[in-house]
């Protein structure tokens, strides 16, 4: 098998090692087995079990959209049930031996040589099976390197559609046991040099016993000549077996992308929509939930993350008890001012809460741990039912911020006035409240009411919303998603999904009427 990975004589000589691996390897099938049985993914691989010797241990990174609390591989593989079968036919129907043959293929793949033709062969077996959509053409992935040109590979590739998973090291070292592929996945091999082109792999099937497969082009028999048939990816019982053991790209590569499609069968029309705008990018924690009712949609609620400014809300709540714990009268309390502030505890709570300032959190969170000390700050946060709540480090849950703000909603835990103070400086319309939940001022209706906290961070990276929208009916939902990007995410991007979830719970949930 001779595909392109370099230029020139460079590549007559490569070309030559591979097809001599291949005929010392006895990794291609005789042939389909009766039935198909889809992978199942295991958590990923951080020790080799099976490694060939010599090669370095390979490290696993996301690229995708999950929670850090769910990594990606450790996701069971979501096939429906006829995807399976619907890529190993597809692949058969390209299998070819005769010359002529084997040009009718690469006619109809738009390419003139079969030593570059890896992308648009995988493209095409994706294709066929409807994984890739219909305008996504097999030429789109020739000499596409997805590291260099992101852009392209989501366009062709979209995280919603995709879950996108990145593996550092030779793909030879791979634990492909603990984290089997499955039918549909897309591999990209990376070569050993940046400058050159890596090789892509469809996965047309996994038989019975686990062995997964892919079309390629292979060295026919006459020489210089090739065949479009299977290959044996790796066989979990026997790791010296397969493509994936053996060839060069596999052996001295730098590492390997995988995509596999996602599945939203079963979910309902709005979970699907939510679902499809989080999977864009970035992790996340989120929660939705009728404020005094029922989880509407959740993902990675109960992890313990950093919530950014949001922790303010907390803060803010906790220094309002301790006025009540003290038995100063909230008006009194909130003129006094704490020792060398230069401000009142109302000046500095209105410029934390409202501002988001943080000299004035810094201020009150100090005042705080000196007057009332730390064990009452960790007993009083239990005692709401917040246990992973901490000021310092600054980490909550989404779940547990919906209890904050539910209980100054329903005044259950600082009192109706108490609570009416912070409800106001939520509300408050500062700068930047264009965007995020704030963004959906333009779509509510006349009367209708945003009790929100943004929180924003550069260093670590962290774009975050918290809030309860009242309708004029009286209706309230309360909405947080905190989110914290990968390495195909940016700071805007989080922040427009946030804007984009918003709106569509609003126009699914709201105009349309759909419950997830």
């Amino acid at each position: 098998m001779c595909i392109k990975r370099t230029k020139g004589w460079v590549s007559l000589l490569l070309c030559l090692a591979v097809s001599a691996v291949l005929q010392g390897c006895s990794g291609t099938s005789a042939g389909y087995q009766a039935s198909f049985t889809p992978g199942t993914a295991a958590p990923e691989a951080t020790e080799r079990t099976d490694a060939i010797p010599g090669t370095p241990e390979p490290s696993v990174t996301r690229m995708a959209p999950a929670h850090a609390a769910t990594p990606e591989m450790t996701e069971t593989p979501v096939i429906e049930p006829s995807l399976a079968d619907r890529v190993a036919e597809a692949a058969r129907s390209l299998e070819a031996e005769a010359p002529e043959s084997v040009q009718a293929v690469l006619a109809r793949l738009g390419v003139d040589s079969a030593q570059s033709a890896d992308g648009p062969l995988a493209a095409e077996v994706l294709r066929r099976a409807g994984v890739l959509p219909g305008e996504a053409s097999p030429r789109h992935f020739w000499l596409l390197d997805p590291l260099k040109d992101p852009a392209a590979a989501e366009r062709l590739l979209p995280h919603e559609d995709f879950v996108w998973q990145k593996v550092n090291g030779p793909p030879a070292a791979y634990d492909y046991p603990a984290g089997p592929l499955a039918p549909g996945d897309l591999l990209y091999l990376l070569p050993a040099h940046e400058e050159y082109i890596g090789m892509y792999l469809a996965v047309s099937r996994v038989d019975v016993e686990g062995r997964a497969y892919s079309l390629i082009f292979q060295p026919g028999g006459r020489g210089g000549e090739f065949q479009v048939g299977e290959t044996l990816l790796y066989d979990p019982s026997d790791p010296t077996q397969g493509w994936l053991r053996n060839s060069p790209e596999a052996r001295f590569g730098r590492g390997m992308l995988r995509w596999r499609p996602r599945s939203y069968g079963g979910m309902a029309e709005l979970e699907a929509r939510l679902n499809r705008i989080l999977n864009r990018g970035g992790k996340w924690s989120v929660l939705v939930k009728t404020v005094g009712g029922e989880v509407a949609f959740s993902r990675e609620a109960d992890a313990a993350v950093h919530p950014a400014s949001i922790i303010k809300v907390p803060l803010g709540i906790l220094v309002l008890e301790s006025f009540r714990e003290e038995s100063r009268p909230l008006s009194e309390a909130l003129e006094q001012a704490p020792p060398q502030a230069g401000r009142t505890y109302g000046q500095l709570l209105h410029a934390m809460l409202a501002l988001s300032e943080e000299t004035a959190t810094d201020l009150l969170e100090k005042d705080l741990r000196s007057r009332m000390g730390e064990g009452w700050i960790r007993t009083t946060l239990d005692g709401w039912g917040a246990p992973q709540t901490t000021l310092e480090p600054r980490r909550t849950t989404a779940r547990e911020l919906d209890r904050f703000f539910e209980g100054l909603f329903d005044a259950s835990l600082i009192g109706t006035d108490a609570s009416r103070m912070l409800l106001g400086w939520l509300s408050e319309i500062t700068a930047g409240d264009s965007v995020r939940l704030a963004g959906l001022g333009s779509m509510l209706p006349e009367g209708s009411v945003i009790y929100n906290k943004r929180g924003s961070l550069t260093n670590p990276v962290i774009v975050a919303d918290a809030g309860i929208i009242v309708l004029p009916g009286g209706e309230a939902t309360f909405l947080c998603l905190l989110g914290y990007p990968d390495e195909w995410t940016t700071f805007e991007e989080l922040d427009q999904i946030i804007t984009d979830f918003g709106m569509a719970w609003y126009q699914g949930a709201v105009v349309e009427g759909l419950r997830p």
